[in-house]
């Protein structure tokens, strides 16, 4: 009889998962700066809120102002992009860390007794013989 061994499992948080929301964190830092760089370019403008316009009193400072709506536009996109890793991040640690539990152990149980084994080509089924030497005496 071939002994089952049940593949190596990992015992902490997933590292994917953990990349993932690093990102996310990472792009909400970039969102940071380059909302920090629109504002900065802003300045010496006024904003018009009748309008919803900026005004800016000379050319040098459109100039300025347009490179601002190009950091706006960026920041916007870190932040979605941020959000959107750190839910998928944060999503994934959790799955991986909930799937860990009684369940798992109850999906290897069940290999097991269903002949189940894993090999280096991956999971193998095998069947086995139910029959004992005594239920054959009794034939």
């Amino acid at each position: 009889m071939v002994p089952t061994v049940d593949p190596p499992r990992g015992r902490g948080v997933p590292i994917g998962g953990v990349v993932v929301a690093g990102v996310g964190v990472a792009s909400f830092a970039l969102a940071g700066v380059f909302a920090g760089l629109a504002q900065g370019a802003r300045e010496g403008c006024t904003l018009d809120g009748a309008t919803d316009t900026l005004r800016c009193p000379t050319p040098a400072l459109v100039t300025q102002a347009e490179r601002g709506r190009g950091y706006t536009v960026a920041a916007n996109a870190f932040i979605v992009g941020g959000a959107r890793a750190t839910v998928g991040g944060g999503v994934w640690i959790a799955v991986s860390m909930l799937s860990r539990g009684a369940p798992g152990r109850a999906r290897a149980a069940h290999r097991r007794a269903a002949g189940a084994r894993w090999s280096a080509r991956g999971l193998r089924w095998r069947r086995r013989l139910r029959a004992t030497p005594a239920r054959w005496a009794d034939h």
